[in-house]
């Protein structure tokens, strides 16, 4: 078979084009490039509490690093501007925090991290922080709670110099977060209110060395829990009406507006006598009570009734007005 000259190309191009593709074969998309370097991470922050550097950072891109390089730099003397003793840590990408407890008194620390890419290559650095550690301060001495109706009292002895950071937690020795107090505290004391009675809380004491152009120097802490504790007793009863039956002596009287209430007490003795006898042995709900024994014993009366919260301590009201009747 003959073929044309017109038709030649047609047959020639299609067959050069799957050449083409066969000997090439298909590429792959790049690489996105934080695979290869991963970019510098953001938000990094470092503080200093008693022996140890406290490192936390966020890291900006989709891809995690391998592992992150943090490059520490030691000055003896507080000097930024020279150069000191360096030490590498390493951590996985994973992790996003990272802490040095060798700090010693004397030294200005220097800490970089870098993200190294699975590729083993490492990424852009971010900025150094420093913190600065001319003495380890002491924990506070004395940290004493007071708890009270929905607060603690804390108080300690404060030393010259230092303020105090107080952290507070539902379980102890997990004290993460921020302190409770919205700025240093350079006073001996700080109230606690808002809390929940009966629910005991964990309390963090640490004395903070306040530095310009460097985070704080905490030291470690001074612990002690405490339990707020409701002492604060029912108002009076009031409205307390005695009303004599063919059955004997029926008391009424208004309900207490108190939430915690647990119920009342009921008390009667003889005019002129000192001491109350108590009717209930245990409290009761209703606000009203009947005193049948009153019938069989005759003569005068006198009553009254306490409400009582159901507090551990089960603080007990003042007693209402006396109502007075005599029973022939």
């Amino acid at each position: 078979m003959k073929i044309a000259p017109a038709d030649f190309g047609k047959i020639l191009l299609p067959a050069a084009a799957l050449f083409f593709f066969f000997s090439c074969g298909i590429k792959k998309p790049p690489a996105p490039p934080e695979k290869i370097f991963p970019p510098a991470v953001k938000d990094f922050k470092v503080m200093a509490r008693d022996r140890c550097a406290e490192l936390s950072w966020k890291y900006p891109g989709l891809e995690l690093p391998d592992k992150y390089r943090i490059e520490r730099t030691e000055q003896a003397g507080g000097d930024a501007a020279g150069q000191g003793m360096e030490k590498v840590f390493e951590t996985s990408g994973k992790e996003v925090g990272l802490q040095d407890c060798t700090l010693q008194a004397g030294f200005e620390y220097g800490y970089a991290v870098i993200g190294v890419s699975q590729s083993g290559f490492a990424g852009e650095p971010g900025k150094t922080a420093w913190i600065n550690v001319p003495l380890i301060p002491s924990a506070p001495e004395n940290f004493q709670a007071r708890p009270g109706d929905k607060f603690v009292d804390l108080s300690w002895s404060a030393a010259p110099g230092l303020a105090y950071n107080i952290y507070r937690s539902t379980q102890a020795d997990q004290f993460l977060g921020r302190p409770i107090n919205p700025g240093p505290v350079s006073e001996d004391k700080y109230p606690d209110a808002g809390l929940d009675n009966g629910k005991e809380y964990f309390y963090c004491l640490r004395s903070d060395l306040l530095q310009k152009n460097y985070p704080q120097l905490e030291s470690a802490c001074a612990a002690l829990s405490a339990t707020p504790v409701d002492l604060i007793p029912p108002a009076r009863t009031r409205g307390l009406a005695v009303t004599l039956t063919d059955q004997g002596v029926l008391l009424r009287w208004f309900n207490s507006p108190e939430p915690d209430l647990l119920g009342y007490l009921v008390y009667r003795k003889r005019p002129g006598a000192d001491a109350w006898n108590q009717l209930t042995p245990e409290p009761i709900k209703d606000n009203q009570y009947f005193d049948r024994q009153a019938k069989k014993l005759k003569g005068g009366f006198e009553y009254a009734v306490s409400a009582l919260d159901n507090a551990p301590s089960k603080n007990q009201g003042p007693r209402s007005q006396a109502g007075r009747i005599s029973v022939p």
